[in-house]
């Protein structure tokens, strides 16, 4: 009545299930994301840079009238 029991039991073996494998961006996502923000970079640069001669101009200071007669306070003077 009913099958014959096996001569050996048969053993489970019980384990956890795996677990999914996490997302990962592709490659492509992260190459276009690391070229839009170099880009980004690189224009905020340019515009925020000063560029043009009158600026550079007006930074530089002009030679003083008044003579090259050298002062106590100069290092280049000897001393009296």
């Amino acid at each position: 009545m009913g099958l014959p029991r096996p001569q050996e039991p048969f053993q489970r073996v019980y384990s956890a299930p795996e677990r999914p494998a996490p997302a990962r961006r592709p490659r492509l996502l992260a190459l276009l994301i690391a070229i839009v923000s170099f880009v980004v970079a690189a224009v905020a640069v340019f515009l925020l840079t000063p560029v043009g001669h009158e600026e550079r101009a007006a930074r530089t200071p002009e030679p003083s009238v008044t003579g090259d007669t050298p002062t106590a306070d100069d290092p280049g003077t000897p001393a009296p």
